[in-house]
């Protein structure tokens, strides 16, 4: 669904994290690292807003999962704008909590593994 080329945005995405990922790979290496350390359960029925821009709509859904290591409670709501072109996303800004995250993988876990670089940042967060 994502173009080749399309980029997604996380405006909240706390200190280290990245912030912008462009290309179908960079995004889907991104979801494996996610995936490593929170699994998902569920995602709600999404909310789809219609825009008067017929290639943007505004979606809001909800995740509930548990962290891989933690076993903790993952809830999170999210607001994302996507803007579709020929068939394709090309673009999304992703609006979530960054403390549920914290929350799920304890806090201090995340804070380490910023720190040691395991969640790779773009060059403008680097």
């Amino acid at each position: 669904m994502v173009a080749a080329d399309g980029v997604v945005e996380f405006p909240f995405a706390l200190p280290g994290m990245a912030n912008r990922l462009e290309g179908r790979d960079a995004l889907a290496a991104h979801l494996q690292r996610v995936g490593g350390r929170v699994k998902f359960d569920r995602m709600s029925e999404p909310l789809i807003h219609q825009t008067t821009d017929a290639g943007v709509l505004i979606i809001v859904f909800e995740g509930f999962g548990h962290g891989v290591t933690t076993g903790e409670p993952y809830e999170q709501r999210y607001i994302a704008v996507i803007r579709v072109r020929d068939g394709h996303i090309v673009h999304i800004k992703e609006y979530w909590n960054p403390l549920a995250i914290l929350r799920t993988l304890k806090g201090h876990a995340v804070v380490e593994e910023l720190a040691a670089g395991a969640w790779p940042a773009t060059a403008d967060r680097a």
